[in-house]
């Protein structure tokens, strides 16, 4: 049959649909997206309890990518209609794990089509097993887009200990085979998905990377009787049935300016780690960042059950600052961050005075977890009196570098302040009356 001279070809070829799904996404992005999908699995299987004895594995090669979990699997007719689709239609969406990570349906082709050409994909779901192994070259050169199982069984009761899902890629394009190995990436790999994914370690879910168990990761504000952090609690959709919950945490902690800034997660998955940047408000009503507020740390949890009313983008790698609901949550932030930031300025101005009362405050705080913080709605800080205190004098002076060094040798002292301390005690101690 003659094509039809009316109709007008619109469809995309194969080769430029996977160059723009890949383009605007690293590799180690990609990675944690599968691990994105273990730990939604780890949720459907627990909820929002206990994750010991689930885990997620990643071996990175050379020549081959492997990721394993005992996360639940894949059921054969999720697979069937859903999980290798590009993207979810909206009037007949799959079923999706409540507080989920997993929202835009791209995450698993994405990773797969950015590391490599040979696929195969194995799963042990609770009711159904299958296997799918093809290659990408092939795929794309057929006009047909669906793939087919290799193995398939349904209909059956697969054990609780067997649920898994395995998923090998070899034939790495070039570009990720000669980054997979390189010990930077590893160490970038690790802080991604240790910072992406802290909520659910803390939970006992075990995420492993080659020989290395990434560790739980505990926030912490100061807090003491001188000193309470804010915690607050918003609700957005009350009424529907998905609430958004946000939990609010702003204070501070150690002088650590690359850990300075605002945390924003969402449901469990952060997306944005230590932001300095008006994203999250610094410049809008507040001084930009800089070291002077390297103790300032900010948590801005969002959760919902319906994944897609949260403001992350496609990556999962920043918000979507467009949205009503981050606008108004980040008016809260700007609002949090001024008394912390009012607070931390007083603090740094305190080093040219002789009395010290807020810097004592702060030396008498403890780094408390966030479950043990009480509600407050605002920064609370005051001075610790000073009672029976000596009175302090600054002393400076300048001498000549050589000699400062061969002093410090003299004294075994680890810095010009303590040279300073102990030739002030030593003259006291040998010509000082009693």
């Amino acid at each position: 049959m003659d094509q039809d001279p009316m109709k007008i070809d619109a469809s995309a070829t194969k080769d430029f649909f996977i160059s723009i799904l890949i383009r605007d996404i690293d590799l180690a992005e990609a990675i944690v997206d599968l691990v994105d999908n273990s730990v939604d699995g780890a949720r459907k299987m627990r909820g929002d309890g206990d994750l010991k004895g689930l885990y997620v594995h990643l071996e990175l090669e050379a020549n081959k990518f492997r990721i394993t979990d005992n996360c639940g699997g894949i059921e054969a007719e999720v697979a069937r209609k859903y999980a290798f689709r590009f993207g979810r239609d909206s009037d007949d969406p799959p079923p999706v794990t409540k507080h989920s990570v997993g929202q835009f349906g791209v995450g698993m082709k994405r990773a797969i089509f950015k590391l490599g050409n040979e696929i195969k994909i194995v799963s042990n779901a609770p009711t159904s097993r299958f296997t799918v192994d093809f290659k990408v070259a092939d795929w794309k050169k057929d006009s047909d887009w669906d793939l087919k199982f290799i193995a398939l069984e349904e209909g059956i009761t697969v054990p609780e200990n067997e649920l898994s899902t395995d998923i090998e890629i070899t034939g790495l394009n070039e570009s990720p085979s000669k980054e997979i190995v390189l010990g930077a990436f590893h160490t970038k790999l690790r802080n991604m998905i240790e910072s992406a994914h802290a909520e659910s370690v803390n939970k006992g879910f075990e995420i492993k990377i080659g020989p290395y168990v990434l560790s739980a990761l505990h926030p912490k504000l100061l807090k003491s009787a001188e000193l309470t952090p804010i915690f607050k609690t918003l609700e957005f959709y009350p009424t529907s049935p998905n609430p958004v919950v946000v939990r609010i945490y702003a204070g501070i902690l150690d002088s650590n300016p690359s850990e300075a800034g605002w945390n924003v997660i969402c449901n469990g998955r952060t997306i944005l780690a230590a932001n300095q940047d008006d994203t999250t408000g610094w410049g809008e009503g507040t001084p930009r960042f800089h070291h002077q507020y390297s103790r300032f740390r900010g948590y801005i949890y969002f959760d919902c059950d319906d994944a897609g009313r949260l403001p992350w983008n496609t990556t999962k790698t920043d918000v979507d600052a467009e949205l009503p609901i981050y606008q108004a949550v980040k008016l809260e932030m700007i609002n949090c961050m001024k008394p912390v930031l009012e607070f931390l300025n007083k603090l740094d101005r305190e080093k040219d005075t002789e009395e010290n009362p807020l810097t004592d405050s702060v030396d008498k705080s403890d780094p408390v977890q966030f479950e043990y913080l009480a509600n407050s709605s605002n920064f609370v800080y005051k001075a610790v009196p000073v009672q029976n205190k000596n009175k302090l004098t600054r002393i400076t002076y300048q001498k000549n570098s050589e000699e400062v060094e061969k002093a410090k040798k003299m004294l075994n002292a680890a810095s010009t302040k303590e040279v300073g301390e102990k030739t002030f005690n030593y003259f006291m101690t040998m010509e000082g009356d009693e």
